[in-house]
């Protein structure tokens, strides 16, 4: 383990078991955040957002954040960011933290391997900082290395949402409060050239999901761009080794991981408003 990694580690550590709001200036090189002790209710959710410099970087996480914390007033949300970069960047600490969210980390993790899949090292690496959130917000008795319920992490979902979107704040409630089994899935606006994607359903169940409204590959299992699903928590618990592989074909890194949480799409699967767009798949370019 490199140095770097173990101070991380560490420092993760000190996060997790920390109740109060923390601030650690000399660990601001590793990351900037505003934890502080999260609710333990049914309502909770956690935004993986990568992100990277570019000259819209900015705008587009303020685009996010705003969203994020117009849900925070009725949602319990923990905000990931995670950098493109072997360090944070202070600029961007600095412009998060103005937004005064509560319950959110910026840090950063260099990409460790190049392929048609950005974001996967970013992904991974916040799906690990999930699973130690999990364990903190679901403790009873300060036993942090040991699970304490059979389902623990089911009162928490995971989404990934990209800092190049735009997102209606009641998308995040609605994932909190209506999502019931292992993964939803609903409608992205403006993809693939077509007003939106996203699951066909049954004329007789709203939520039992027969298809895919997709112009593009339609050889996938899960034909669902990042933005248009969610899962619960408890499954990173159950699968340890719940990553995004960086050898999955291009266009595919989606249906891959959904493939490893849902094996039955009737029964592991949901569809939530399907008669609504939350969220939109959009891109910024500068003047």
């Amino acid at each position: 383990m490199s140095i770097k990694l173990m101070f991380k580690t560490i420092f993760y550590y000190i996060i997790i078991f920390s109740n109060l709001q923390i601030t650690f200036s000399f660990l601001n090189f590793l990351s900037h955040h505003n934890l502080i002790k999260y609710k333990n209710d049914k309502n909770n959710i956690v935004v993986i957002t990568p992100t990277y410099f570019r000259k819209t970087q900015i705008p587009d996480l303020l685009r996010v954040g705003l969203s994020i914390k117009e849900a925070q007033k009725e949602t319990n949300i923990i905000w990931i960011i995670v950098e493109d970069h072997d360090i944070i960047q202070n600029n961007i600490g600095k412009i998060i933290g103005s937004l005064k969210i509560k319950n959110y980390i910026y840090t950063a993790i260099k990409t460790q391997y190049h392929s048609c899949h950005r974001g996967i090292t970013q992904r991974n690496y916040g799906l690990n900082i999930t699973r130690n959130i999990i364990y903190y917000i679901n403790d009873k008795n300060n036993n942090y290395y040991k699970k304490q319920e059979k389902n623990i992490g089911d009162n928490i979902m995971i989404y990934f949402g990209d800092d190049d979107n735009t997102y209606l704040p009641s998308l995040f409630s609605n994932i909190a409060k209506n999502c019931s089994r292992k993964v939803c899935v609903f409608n992205v606006g403006l993809i693939s050239g077509r007003n939106f994607e996203g699951p066909k359903i049954s004329k007789t169940n709203k939520k039992i999901v027969i298809g895919w409204h997709t112009s593009w590959r339609n050889d996938r299992k899960y034909a669902i761009d990042m933005a248009g699903f969610t899962f619960k928590g408890s499954i990173l618990i159950e699968k340890e080794n719940l990553f995004f592989q960086d050898n999955t074909k291009c266009g595919k890194q989606e249906d891959d991981f959904i493939q490893k949480i849902a094996e039955n799409i009737k029964k592991d699967v949901e569809a939530l408003d399907t008669d609504k767009i939350l969220v939109w798949h959009t891109k910024s370019f500068s003047s």
